[in-house]
């Protein structure tokens, strides 16, 4: 289950569990007609070799018959303190893997309730590798990246994800 901490809650759905941001992103989805697959996130669906070593996305969005994306959504909101997005630096190798495997940019689509989750910041993995900077928490020595709201492209409830092929 989810905890309160991190402010998403569980809804079951069959035998899965979404956390809001997924179940909110999916609701913009289909107000504007994309198709999409939902990636079973169950271990059994998910080949011994690539455990650990790939993290797989939420969803495969086909924008039109030739175009698709990858997602992941995400809960988080903004560090108080800094006022950035940060993500642990294995989470984003692990992503990277699966756009290597897979020939297509994944992309972390960002967005919590204080926005009504209805303003959504994407942001590719390679783009997280390429520009964002590496540091080390001082309270781990764990490895993350981090990255603002200009570091992403900003998709309102109205705006088409083909927006997100004009800044890439």
């Amino acid at each position: 289950m989810f905890s309160s901490q991190n402010k998403s809650y569980a809804l079951r759905h069959g035998t899965e569990i979404w956390n809001e941001a997924e179940r909110r992103i999916q609701e913009y989805f289909d107000a504007h007609l994309y198709g999409w697959d939902r990636v079973d996130q169950s271990i059994a669906s998910f080949a011994r070799i690539y455990q650990g070593r790939v993290k797989r996305p939420d969803y495969i969005v086909y924008l039109d018959t030739y175009t698709k994306i990858i997602v992941d959504a995400k809960d988080w909101t903004l560090d108080a303190e800094f006022r950035n997005f940060h993500i642990d630096e294995g989470d984003a190798r692990r992503a990277a893997e699966w756009e290597r495997q897979h020939g297509s940019k994944l992309w972390l689509a960002i967005s919590n309730e204080h926005s009504d989750y209805k303003t959504w910041y994407y942001i590719s993995i390679s783009r997280i590798l390429e520009v964002c900077p590496l540091r080390t928490s001082r309270k781990s020595g764990n490895f993350f990246r981090t990255f603002t709201i200009l570091d992403c492209v900003t998709i309102g409830p109205e705006d088409s994800l083909s927006k997100l092929f004009r800044k890439i």
